[in-house]
């Protein structure tokens, strides 16, 4: 079911065994096959998710529909820890809502609320082809510009 390769510090190679009466002295890596699943969901457990509503508003209703998601913006939890509503300046009338969770248990609660309910229903009202895109984040990095000249 399980094996094992754990390697000294020097050049001898130890036994799970023999690990486990001097972990300390040594690097191990486990390799499972059922239970690494279950590390797998304990991962994303914590791991950020983005949600991103996408369609088109017809330029009668664009008022309406931006005052719709700013009454929401103030509604958003706290694991919300990120969300915007942009525009697309490729494509007339385009609209992008972006959220990123703490989690997607947090995100899929959100999916479940009166307030996704409000947002989606304002594409489907408003405006058209609304499409919704969601998953874990695979990859965030932070990064500071100082002195852009």
């Amino acid at each position: 079911m399980s094996g094992g390769a754990c390697f000294s510090s020097g050049i001898q190679l130890a036994t799970p065994e023999h690990l486990l009466k001097e972990s300390s002295q040594y690097f191990c890596t486990q390799f499972t096959t059922f239970p690494e699943i279950k590390l797998v969901s304990k991962m994303e457990k914590n791991t950020p998710h983005f949600l991103r509503i996408s369609g088109d508003v017809p330029g009668n209703k664009r008022k309406e529909f931006e005052q719709t998601f700013r009454f929401v913006f103030n509604q958003l939890p706290a694991e919300c820890i990120e969300h915007s509503l942009s525009t697309d300046v490729f494509n007339d009338g385009h609209y992008h809502f972006f959220s990123l969770w703490l989690n997607g248990h947090s995100m899929k609660l959100f999916m479940s609320s009166m307030e996704f309910q409000l947002l989606t229903g304002a594409y489907f009202t408003l405006g058209e082809d609304e499409k919704i895109v969601h998953g874990p984040i695979a990859d965030i990095q932070a990064f500071r510009v100082s002195n852009m000249n």
